[in-house]
C-alpha cells in the first residue's frame, strides 16, 4: 500500500516537473519569433553622397541626383512628367509644373496639364470640375451641351449628363438667372432659334422664329367683332332715326 502511494507522488511530481519545464521552451521559441528582419532598402556600394539616394535603376541599385531625377524627384521612385500629373521635370527635389515650382498633387484634383498655346506655361488643373479640362486636360466643354464640369463629366444644369448639342436639345441658361437646362430651339419661347432669344407675348416660337398670332387668333380678343356688329347697326338704321 505505502509503495503504490510513493509511485503515485512521484507521477504527480513529475507531471507537474514536466509542465514547469515545457513553458521555458514555449517562451523561448515565442522571443525568437518576434524577432523581425527589416528591409532597409537597396545598398549601394560605395556609399552615395549627401544629396544622393540609392534607388534601383533598372533593377540594380544605383546613387542617383534626388535634386533633378526626373525618375527619383526628391525620393526613389517619384515621378516628374506629364503623364505622372506631379509636374514637368524635376527641379530642387521637386516636380515644377509650369509656374508652379512646388508642382500639383498628381491626383485628378490637382492635376499638371501641359501648356495650351505656345505662349503660356503648364498648369495645375482640376479635373473633376474645370470646364475647359473635364476629365482630362484640354478636354473642353461644349456650351451648347453643358454649362458646367463635375465629377469630371460635362453636364447641363441639375441633369446629371449634357445635351446632344442639336437644335432639337441645346443647353441654355434659365430666365431670369435660373438653372440651365436642354431646350428645344425651335419651340421654346424662352430662347426662339438661339439661347436668350425671348418671343414677345403675344408671339409663338415656329421653327426657331418669333411669329405673331394667325388672324382668326387675333380677332378671338372681341374687338374686330365688336367694330363690325355697331357698323352693321349703324348701317341699317334709317336715315331719319339719325335727324331725330
Amino acid at each position: 500500500m505505502r509503495a503504490l502511494l510513493f509511485c503515485s507522488f512521484l507521477l504527480a511530481c513529475g507531471h507537474s516537473t514536466d509542465s514547469a519545464d515545457a513553458a521555458p521552451d514555449v517562451a523561448s521559441s515565442d522571443a525568437g519569433r518576434d524577432v523581425a528582419v527589416r528591409d532597409g532598402g537597396p545598398v549601394c556600394a560605395p556609399q552615395c553622397g549627401a544629396a544622393q539616394g540609392c534607388c534601383l535603376v533598372d533593377g540594380a541599385p544605383q546613387c542617383v541626383e534626388l535634386r533633378n531625377d526626373d525618375a527619383h524627384c526628391g525620393g526613389c521612385g517619384i515621378q516628374c512628367g506629364l503623364e505622372y500629373g506631379l509636374g514637368e521635370f524635376c527641379e530642387r527635389r521637386r516636380c515644377r509644373c509650369g509656374d508652379v515650382e512646388i508642382g500639383c498633387r498628381g491626383d485628378r484634383s490637382s492635376w499638371c496639364c501641359p501648356a495650351r498655346r505656345a505662349d503660356l506655361h503648364a498648369y495645375c488643373a482640376d479635373l473633376e470640375r474645370d470646364y475647359t479640362d473635364c476629365g482630362s486636360c484640354g478636354a473642353s466643354c461644349d456650351p451648347a451641351r453643358a454649362d458646367r464640369c463635375e465629377g469630371g463629366r460635362c453636364r447641363c444644369g441639375r441633369s446629371a449628363d449634357a445635351c446632344d448639342g442639336t437644335r432639337q436639345s441645346t443647353c441654355c441658361p434659365g430666365f431670369a438667372g435660373l438653372g440651365a437646362s436642354c431646350v428645344d430651339l425651335d419651340t421654346d419661347r424662352e430662347h426662339c432659334g438661339a439661347c436668350d432669344v425671348r418671343c414677345p407675348f403675344n408671339e409663338r416660337c415656329v421653327a426657331g422664329v418669333c411669329v405673331g398670332v394667325s388672324g382668326g387668333d387675333a380677332g378671338g380678343d372681341g374687338v374686330g367683332t365688336d367694330a363690325g356688329a355697331e357698323g352693321s347697326a349703324d348701317a341699317g338704321r334709317p336715315a331719319g332715326d339719325g335727324g331725330a
